[in-house]
């Protein structure tokens, strides 16, 4: 089947016709030329190998660790990335719980004249993450913390800058992509020959109610890296939850969150309809207490999912207070060009910006996977 060699891509592919495309916006350039529909594949072949009624023995628990391993197997460098938000809360502390040792976890963010340890851009971190941050300490397990503004010179903004971001088109692409691409430990480690992994707490489960049933399915805009293309030149970014190499946690997650939403949720089958005004942040808020052993909303601070898709708090700053940066110009013009050679269909408002300035691009499913009558 053609989805296999479609599998060297960690955030899946859009497919317009015959033509396969990594990047979301050549793909929906393409279909606007072309009439053409757009199709998100991820991984299909694995997915549609696995019997979603049945659920797995083990406990998330369990998974999660055996998960851990495995990337630590696998890997001869192993980073763990830490922004303080429940994924990758739950993610470093089961290394730590199961005694998995990294080779260093590392948050990152913007510290400079303007951005301070304490804005939204970085509180995840100073709130949240902090407290991780401690537990790795008394482990004696590296962490530190990388500043984007140090690597910004790097920044390289062209016509085609778009076409290798993530599907949001949000500036924390360009300025988190030259940062982990020039970071010197990484690079030093790679260029040693080792087989560099940094590992991403992605994604939440994304489980609905279509004609009836409990389905699973992915959706495009939370599985795409936020790391610039640039950077998956000397490692490899790979996710921790939402992975063909260990299916048996998403599907373990579907049947968790299906007997929550029974027991505990009241009209669960109307909230969890797929409808186009479902209400994703309400649903990420319940979620992650469950197939989070290692979380708990009331013991830390969190942003949440970002209501805006290109603008999310952490990188609004680019737009509020750095208007008159040059790559904040450039980014915006890039933007109004984009936008030119898009279908309409493809332009959405965003929800915190005007719709005169700046747009958002829909999301995409992949198959809808049926696992139970609701």
């Amino acid at each position: 089947m053609i989805e296999k060699k479609w599998s060297q891509y960690n955030d899946g592919v859009y497919q317009v016709g015959n033509e396969v495309f990594y990047s979301k916006v050549q793909a929906l350039e393409y279909s606007s030329r072309t009439g053409e529909q757009v199709h998100y594949h991820f991984f299909d072949d694995v997915w549609d190998s696995l019997d979603w009624e049945t659920e797995p023995v083990n406990s998330l628990d369990e998974l999660y660790i055996q998960r851990a391993q495995q990337l630590r197997d696998k890997y001869d460098y192993l980073v763990l990335t830490l922004s303080g938000g429940s994924d990758s809360t739950n993610m470093v502390k089961t290394f730590l719980k199961a005694g998995i040792r990294p080779d260093e976890v590392i948050s990152y963010g913007v510290i400079n004249k303007i951005i301070g340890k304490n804005s939204t851009t970085n509180i995840e971190i100073t709130q949240a993450a902090s407290k991780t941050v401690k537990l790795l300490e008394e482990a004696s397990i590296p962490w530190r913390f990388l500043n984007a503004w140090d690597y910004i010179k790097h920044i390289n903004l062209t016509d085609e800058f778009y076409r290798n971001v993530d599907n949001r088109l949000s500036p924390d692409n360009l300025i988190l992509g030259p940062a982990f691409a020039n970071d010197p430990n990484l690079q030093t480690q790679a260029e040693r020959g080792k087989k560099v992994g940094v590992i991403v707490g992605k994604e939440k489960p994304r489980l609905h109610v279509v004609d009836g049933y409990f389905v699973g399915t992915f959706l495009d805009m939370n599985l795409q890296s936020s790391a610039y293309a640039e950077s998956r030149i000397n490692y490899v970014f790979d996710k921790f939850y939402s992975t063909p190499s260990m299916p048996e946690i998403t599907l373990k997650q579907m049947h968790v969150l299906i007997r929550h939403f029974r027991n505990n949720v009241p009209n669960f089958d109307k909230f969890l309809t797929h409808t186009g005004g479902f209400d994703a942040s309400k649903y990420y808020n319940i979620i992650q207490d469950i197939i989070y052993p290692e979380w708990q909303n009331k013991d830390y601070f969190t942003l949440g999912k970002a209501s805006s898709t290109m603008l999310e708090p952490k990188y609004k700053f680019v737009w509020d207070k750095m208007p008159d940066w040059d790559v904040t110009k450039q980014y915006k013009h890039l933007l109004r060009n984009l936008r030119s050679s898009l279908n309409e269909k493809y332009i959405q408002k965003d929800a915190n910006l005007p719709f005169n300035q700046a747009f958002k691009l829909p999301g995409f499913y992949n198959k809808f996977y049926k696992i139970c009558k609701v």
